[in-house]
């Protein structure tokens, strides 16, 4: 994990903290009320300064309904098939919880999703994981699959946080792509089996965060607006 990561970390532990909310509102910014808490808690008063934004402004970890978005999503079968089996790994009742957890986790890594021509098909050597993966699922839930075929696709409904899809953005244009292209990259290396050692744990709306600037965002947006909205059409 890179500094910038365990700082953005701390800052929301931080932010999340009674003692923080509650002087949230009482500090207004005075360098020398910030600065004996900080030595008190042992930080730096820049961090607690950032951290007490965050309180103030509602983005220490809990989005408000009102932050919710949804993203349209259309999975072909036979991917969605596989994603369908990892939610069940992972204990979830849907493969939109999946997708909602790796886009969530995703934003907090520098890394970026593997380029491919088109996003849907499997990497050389990744063709059998795939395969184990259709296998498991259909022993598993033999009819469930029954009125999918393989030939069509499944349209999924991912709900983001306004923070967290900005931050898609800046990353999918950062990256030369759609927003929606730029998800289902992630979804692809997903049933690759590229990110096997990546922790998805089931994420609620109050665990996303509602300010972009606490995933990974590029630098040319750091101190920017992010860009419009990409286009939710289907990826080719």
């Amino acid at each position: 994990m890179s500094i910038e990561n365990l700082r953005r970390e701390l800052i929301q532990l931080i932010a999340v903290s009674n003692d923080v909310k509650a002087v949230a509102l009482a500090l207004r910014g005075k360098e020398s009320d910030v600065t004996d808490m900080a030595k008190e808690l042992g930080v730096t008063p820049k961090l607690l300064s950032e951290a007490i934004f965050f309180a103030r402004e509602g983005f220490g970890g809990a989005a408000e309904v009102g932050s919710i978005v949804t993203v349209d999503l259309f999975i072909p079968n036979d991917v969605y098939v596989c994603v369908d089996q990892i939610a069940y790994m992972h204990k979830m009742n849907k493969p939109k919880e999946i997708i909602r957890s790796l886009v969530h986790v995703a934003m907090q890594q520098e890394s970026e999703p593997n380029e491919r021509k088109k996003w849907k098909k499997a990497l050389p050597g990744s063709e059998s994981i795939r395969a184990k993966l259709t296998t498991i699922a259909s022993k598993r839930d033999p009819r469930k699959y029954i009125n999918i075929g393989y030939n069509g696709k499944v349209h999924l409904y991912i709900s983001l946080t306004k923070g967290l899809l900005k931050a898609v953005d800046m990353r999918a244009t950062a990256f030369g792509t759609t927003r929606t292209r730029y998800i289902l990259l992630w979804v692809s290396d997903l049933v690759d089996g590229k990110l096997m050692d990546w922790h998805l744990p089931r994420v609620g709306d109050g665990q996303m965060f509602d300010n972009e600037r606490l995933y990974v965002i590029p630098s040319q947006f750091a101190k920017n607006d992010a860009p419009a909205g990409s286009d939710d059409a289907p990826a080719p």
